[in-house]
């Protein structure tokens, strides 16, 4: 199964029929909310950079469900208690001389 492109996250909000309210109001159409928006847009970008082979092994991982590659973003983690797996080039992976 190939991963979702940010146009089919969008289309897969849109088929969910949430009920939201913000407000105290309820948001008819949530992905298309002039609040909500930008940051469904902000997270529909990782969708399209996890399609980009320049940023695969920063926006990528495999799925401990399915073996399949899938977009990091929304990866569950594959137990509750287990600690996240540092990508290489973060700060959890560098070292720095720091004096004591």
């Amino acid at each position: 199964m190939p991963m979702m492109t940010a146009e089919q996250y969008e289309d897969s909000l849109r088929n969910l029929n949430l009920v939201v309210y913000m407000f105290g109001k309820r948001v008819e159409n949530v992905v298309d909310d002039p609040i909500i928006r930008p940051s469904m847009q902000a997270v529909a970008k990782t969708y399209d950079m996890a399609q980009r082979p320049e940023h695969e092994d920063l926006m990528t991982a495999t799925s401990h469900i399915t073996g399949h590659k899938i977009n990091r973003t929304p990866k569950i983690p594959p137990h509750p208690q287990s600690p996240a797996t540092p990508v290489a080039g973060t700060p959890d992976q560098q070292t720095s001389p720091v004096s004591a």
